[in-house]
């Protein structure tokens, strides 16, 4: 469930981003997904 959108939250290349707040119950399953490694550098 979308709960709001935070105005120019990132600064990306020079451009500011907005970014998408969602929120979930509870009792909503788990989302599925396949995560994203992360690398160190």
């Amino acid at each position: 469930m979308k709960e709001g959108t935070e105005r120019e939250k990132f600064l990306v290349g020079g451009q500011r981003i907005d970014v998408d707040t969602y929120g979930r119950l509870r009792s909503d399953p788990l989302p599925s997904f396949d995560p994203v490694p992360m690398i160190d550098g």
